[in-house]
């Protein structure tokens, strides 16, 4: 990136493990800005009785990937928890603050969204506590890359809000719904070996609930990681005088290399006119 940050450059994907590990730090660092949640720990598992709980506590981790014994067969797979992060000014109420949610490469794959968002949190949290000079001695605040106010647009300092001013503001949730995808392409014998799919082989980007037809066999909320998340944000967002969850925004990063795949990034999901979805395209 043109904006890389830091003064060792990356050589690596980020592992599965590590982005456990890094968001417990985060937390640590910075308390005022930075809550981690592990879905089937932190919620209560879609409101199920006692007695039924513990089942209901696992549907909120992932698929699995199907585990094998050599020369057994076997029904066991590896789930794995579901993490979701908010980035806020925890001192501000939450009253009236506007609500995003990033998921981050829903396809794992496709690793830009779960890079670049990583280290999107990392970014706002350091900034925010830098601006509101709450982070530790550690934190190298007089730094040039973490100088507050620092602008939430880089690219474009002087028609920015500051990111302080902007989690005083909002409360920003990240998501990494797929973490069956992601772990299994970690390092092995130095070759990552990504999936696009979760642990049943399901396309998560094609099981989430829209407007007009659903295309089978993708069935909204089919999945576990779909049903889980999509349950938690609509419970925890904000919500309108009827009820219905009201979230301001979000968007979903993917993130190919493969540059032909930017012209289809601003077509919406939901069912429109055709000559709406080509004028788009042209514009883009």
């Amino acid at each position: 990136s043109p904006w890389a940050k830091g003064t060792v450059c990356a050589v690596d994907f980020i592992q599965y493990q590590e982005l456990h590990d890094g968001l417990d730090f985060l937390e640590k660092t910075f308390p005022d800005f930075v809550e981690v949640y592990t879905l089937h720990e932190d919620f209560k598992c879609n409101g199920k009785p006692a007695e039924s709980k513990a089942a209901a506590c696992e549907a909120f981790k992932s698929a699995g990937v199907p585990q094998t014994v050599q020369g057994q067969n076997t029904s066991e797979r590896d789930r794995l928890p579901l993490k979701m992060v908010r980035i806020t000014d925890e001192s501000v109420p939450d009253k009236g603050k506007k609500y995003f949610v990033f998921p981050l490469s829903i396809h794992g794959i496709e690793r830009a969204g779960a890079e670049g968002g990583t280290r999107a949190v990392e970014d706002l949290a350091t900034w925010g506590a830098c601006e509101k000079e709450s982070a530790p001695d550690y934190v190298d605040c007089e730094h040039e890359d973490n100088k507050a106010p620092h602008p939430l647009l880089e690219t474009t300092p002087q028609k920015s809000v500051t990111a302080g001013d902007a989690l005083r503001r909002s409360a920003v949730y990240f998501i990494w719904p797929n973490p069956d995808g992601w772990r299994r392409g970690d390092r092995q014998n130095g070759i990552a070996f990504y999936q696009r799919y979760n642990g049943n082989g399901v396309d998560l980007n094609r099981d989430w609930p829209e407007q007009g037809w659903t295309h089978l066999p993708y069935t909204p909320w089919s999945e576990p990681e779909s049903r889980a998340y999509g349950r938690v944000l609509k419970a925890i967002g904000p919500h309108d005088a009827r009820g219905r969850p009201k979230w301001t925004g979000g968007i979903d990063l993917h993130g190919m290399v493969d540059a032909k795949a930017f012209s289809f990034t601003l077509l919406g999901g939901t069912q429109r006119d055709y000559g709406k979805d080509q004028r788009v395209l042209q514009t883009v």
